[in-house]
């Protein structure tokens, strides 16, 4: 019982890492790629508050690969700071992108946490 409770755990825990280092990875090179520039060019001003949210998402999901735990609370805080940031932006037409951005982080801090306990 206790190999199919750890296989279990292994396959969600790699689901979970993979989720948040897919986003992370594309999350990433979109803004260096195209909202830097545009930030420096003074049209993506928007873009400066969503910034510190997505990068404490990331760095919740390197750190997490050492602390589940921190790593997995710093990766939802920052999928619900995300996320909250683009409705108070965009209101509920924006539930497309919440979902787009915060999803993948909140997703993966839940499994993370639900696997640590059990």
């Amino acid at each position: 019982m206790s190999e199919h409770k750890n296989g279990f755990t292994t396959f969600f825990q790699w689901f979970a890492w993979t989720i948040s280092l897919g986003a992370s990875v594309f999350f990433m090179m979109f803004v260096v790629g195209e909202g830097i520039p545009d930030i420096m060019a003074g049209k993506g001003k928007e873009l400066i508050p969503f910034l510190p949210w997505l990068l404490l998402a990331v760095i919740g999901c390197l750190l997490s690969f050492f602390r589940k735990t921190s790593g997995a609370l710093l990766m939802f805080v920052g999928g619900v700071g995300m996320v909250t940031y683009l409705y108070i932006t965009g209101g509920s037409s924006e539930l497309r992108t919440m979902i787009v951005y915060g999803g993948p982080y909140i997703l993966s801090a839940l499994l993370l946490i639900v696997i640590r306990k059990r």
